[in-house]
């Protein structure tokens, strides 16, 4: 199953595709996930802790509201790619992968049908063993999904105590997979596998059918039939198609969807004052180019050596043109305001896209849609006057995948000690309210010389991994 490209050894296909993507340069997507080098490490925080280079992404009412911030602050670039897929896909997916169970089954088909005495019974065996571990797999799948998100980011800010402002280029382009597996599917292999279990070479004839009885369809499908030449032939499984309606015998799919975002922002923040407190709000009005890549093949053409997902995806892709808004506000509290209280509103206007449609061998078509939503997230920060900064984000919106992939509601904390205002030392932990399994601890460190800011990080949990890097100067 090479094209599926997900086990790990292959994930570098579609990373290449994530990377072609981003080469164009762009925009926010779901999840609430900005790869931002120093909040990965921090647990994926940001509405009211980010630096000044990162406010325009995470929240744009920052730009008007540090305490002790530089003049003219950089990001030059920004890069981040993170993974995620659901519980036992990647053993399932280096089963389907290295062993090639389709293709295995099909062979085994053509030794059956030389009907040799000696090699019978070890054939049939084998075939039945396949077949059964060919279920399984396919069961671990169904529905699990799996998606890679890439981002890259530049971008230029002016922060100000009472008027900030900041024009970035932010890239994200965002990769799900998820496979559909027919129980359809699974009555066929299990029907076969108990044929195979009981049959001997003395009563193979035509006559011997499986029944197929699931929410798609309900027929008998001939695993005998009779040869050009008028002898016993077994069917092949993974290639035939029902001489009654015409469908194949296996119907399962993977869908394979990416979105692509160009998107350049410009933030402008302005503090308020009210008697004793005030407070800052910040908007970023968005120009968005977005591109969006499907294809939904069967599981007969993935494992067919001449299907190629990526021409696949780029032969089905469509462009659409949009303007969005970010909005929001922060406010320091305590007599040294260590503590800020930040919200941001990602998206305002919620728009929706269709997909273009991929057009099946068999003359079939398939495209799908997917939405641009609204983001709400409030976040807290802590600064201390020896180095320490303790930060917090929470989801307040349940935010959907573009397409088939999980659903987020993050919860992050991190924390980060400065040494000597040259080394940042950053640790942290973010869950999802949304599924149990997507749960990651994060590390990294920066590193300031001069003027010039040098970060990475990493993230790593049982079903994700994800790491960034960022480039950076502060001038003050």
């Amino acid at each position: 199953m090479k094209s599926l490209l997900i086990c790990p050894r292959k994930m570098t296909k579609l990373l290449g595709l994530t990377v072609t993507a981003l080469i164009v340069c762009t925009a926010q997507a779901a999840p609430f996930n900005t790869l931002d080098t120093r909040a990965m490490a921090m647990g994926d925080t940001g509405v009211a802790s980010a630096q000044p280079a990162s406010a325009a992404i995470f929240n744009p009412a920052l730009l008007s509201n540090y305490t002790a911030a530089p003049k003219i602050a950089l990001i030059i670039p920004g890069i981040g790619v993170n993974a995620f897929a659901g519980a036992d896909v990647d053993d399932a997916l280096e089963a389907l992968d290295e062993e090639r169970q389709l293709t295995q089954l099909s062979n085994m088909i053509l030794d059956l049908n030389t009907f040799n005495l000696a090699t019978f019974q070890q054939n049939t065996a084998d075939f039945s063993r396949t077949a059964v571990d060919l279920t399984n797999n396919l069961q671990a799948l169904q529905d699990r999904p799996f998606n890679i998100q890439g981002n890259a980011l530049i971008s230029f800010a002016m922060p100000n105590d009472d008027l900030g402002f900041a024009v970035y280029l932010d890239a994200n382009a965002v990769i799900e997979t998820t496979p559909f597996i027919s129980d359809c599917d699974i009555d066929v292999l299990l029907g076969y596998t108990e044929f195979f279990t009981q049959v001997a070479l003395d009563n193979v004839a035509p006559g011997k059918f499986v029944d197929v009885n699931c929410s798609d369809r309900s027929e008998q499908l001939p695993i005998v039939v009779l040869d050009q030449f008028g002898l016993p032939a077994f069917v092949d499984p993974i290639t035939s198609k029902s001489p009654d309606t015409g469908i194949p015998y296996l119907v399962s799919s993977v869908e394979v969807a990416a979105v692509n975002i160009n998107e350049i922002g410009f933030s402008l923040s302005q503090k308020f004052s009210f008697a004793d407190f005030a407070v800052s709000v910040g908007v970023t009005p968005k120009y968005m180019s977005i591109t969006s890549f499907y294809t939904n093949p069967t599981i007969q053409q993935i494992d067919d050596g001449d299907f190629d997902l990526l021409d696949a995806l780029r032969s089905n892709s469509r462009q659409h043109n949009a303007v969005n808004l970010d909005a929001g506000i922060a406010m320091n509290f305590l007599q040294d305001q260590s503590i800020t209280l930040g919200m941001v509103i990602k998206n305002l206007i919620q728009q929706s896209f269709n997909t273009a449609r991929f057009e099946r061998p068999d003359g079939s078509s398939t495209r799908t849609r997917y939405n641009l939503n609204t983001q709400v997230r409030m976040g807290f920060a802590w600064r201390s006057h020896f180095g320490l900064t303790i930060s917090s984000d929470i989801d307040l919106t349940d935010n959907k995948p573009y397409f088939t992939g999980v659903s987020t509601q993050y919860f992050g904390i991190g924390g980060e000690y400065s040494i000597g205002k040259v080394l940042d030392l950053r640790l942290g932990g973010r869950t999802n309210f949304s599924n149990t399994n997507d749960s990651v601890v994060t590390a990294g460190f920066g590193l300031n010389i001069v003027v010039v800011r040098l970060d990475l990080a990493a993230e790593y949990g049982d079903n994700n991994i994800g790491f960034a890097a960022q480039i950076g100067m502060n001038f003050r």
